[in-house]
C-alpha cells in the first residue's frame, strides 16, 4: 500500500491544476446540456412538423437518428476486416 505522501501528491486537487484534464468537466456539462435538448426540445418540435406520419413514429426517428451513423461505423469495423490502427505515440 502507498505511503500517505503518494497518495496526496496523486489527489484532485493536483489534477485538476493541469489544464487539459482540468477541461473535461466542461465538456461534460456541454455535452449533458447538448443531451437535454435533445430530450426535451426535440420531441415537442417534431410533433410540430411531422407531416403525414405517425406521431409516434416520427419522434422515434428523430430520437434515433443521432446514433445511426455511430452504429453504423461500428458495424463496419466490428463486423468487417478493417481494422483502426492504434495512434503513433
Amino acid at each position: 500500500m502507498p505511503a500517505a505522501s503518494d497518495r496526496s501528491e496523486h489527489s484532485y486537487r493536483r489534477v485538476l491544476r493541469d489544464r487539459r484534464p482540468a477541461t473535461l468537466p466542461g465538456g461534460d456539462l456541454a455535452f449533458n446540456i447538448g443531451d437535454g435538448m435533445d430530450v426535451i426540445a426535440v420531441p415537442p418540435l417534431t410533433l410540430r412538423i411531422h407531416g403525414p406520419r405517425e406521431p409516434a413514429m416520427a419522434v422515434a426517428l428523430v430520437s434515433a437518428a443521432p446514433f445511426t451513423l455511430a452504429v453504423g461505423v461500428s458495424l463496419i469495423f466490428g463486423l468487417g476486416r478493417r481494422r483502426a490502427r492504434p495512434a503513433a505515440r
